[in-house]
């Protein structure tokens, strides 16, 4: 989720939130498309990579090279519109599954809605960090 997207929509239109949100699908395409994810669309400023077959601590360290990318690109984009690169962030969900688990699971939607709310918990706890759900096997 890009945290602040209203902010500079405001601030400076929506081409300016759209510049926002091309730049990180960039990252996000530069940093995992080479390791086989899909980067895709989900919603308003809500953007998701499937990276089947990837362990979690390789997906962290590409999560936080993503996020080192976007924060140091930020601030040319938003200081065109006047507004504070402090006032835009990333929050970031992550859902884990290994084949074991996932076949527990109802498929790729429970996975999907497990992200969705590891990135709800990122934003409501201020943004600008990653949450991560485990689905555990059940005992």
């Amino acid at each position: 989720v890009i945290d602040g997207l209203n902010t500079v929509s405001e601030a400076g239109g929506i081409l300016a939130s759209d510049a926002v949100f091309i730049r990180a699908v960039a990252f996000l395409q530069q940093q995992f498309e080479p390791m086989g994810g899909v980067v895709c669309r989900v919603g308003a400023g809500i953007i998701g990579v499937i990276l089947p077959g990837t362990r979690e601590n390789q997906v962290i360290a590409a999560v936080n090279q993503f996020r080192a990318q976007f924060d140091a690109a930020l601030p040319s984009v938003l200081q065109r519109v006047g507004v504070p690169a402090d006032r835009v962030s990333t929050s970031i969900g992550l859902a884990t599954a290994d084949e074991q688990t996932f076949a527990q699971i109802k498929g790729s939607k429970s996975l999907t809605a497990a992200a969705t709310k590891a990135a709800v918990s990122a934003r409501e706890a201020g943004g600008n960090c990653l949450r991560t759900f485990t689905i555990q096997r059940a005992a």
